[in-house]
């Protein structure tokens, strides 16, 4: 969900001084209303056949492998991590 605010700030690759991005800044009430919904969604997870959550925890891991090289990049560019420690 895209901010409100519409504010931005740089991130910046730490090995390069490189900016990589302009993440969005957010205010109190936004994050209440995105935790006011979580706590929704986890109390309907509850409530789900265990066949199902096991399922979807499938399928978010599924998703994390095919994406690890992606999310190791993405790490050891916004933090410096040796990209093998990132795999990790």
């Amino acid at each position: 969900v895209d901010a409100k605010s519409g504010r931005t700030f740089p991130t910046y690759n730490p090995a390069t001084e490189e900016k990589i991005a302009e993440i969005q800044t957010t205010s109190s009430e936004e994050i209440k209303s995105c935790v006011k919904k979580a706590r929704s969604a986890f109390s309907l997870w509850g409530s789900l056949p265990v066949e199902k959550r096991a399922y979807y925890l499938k399928k978010v891991y599924d998703l994390i492998i095919e994406k690890r090289k992606e999310i190791a990049e993405v790490i050891t560019t916004n933090n410096g991590k040796p990209l093998a420690e990132a795999f990790l």
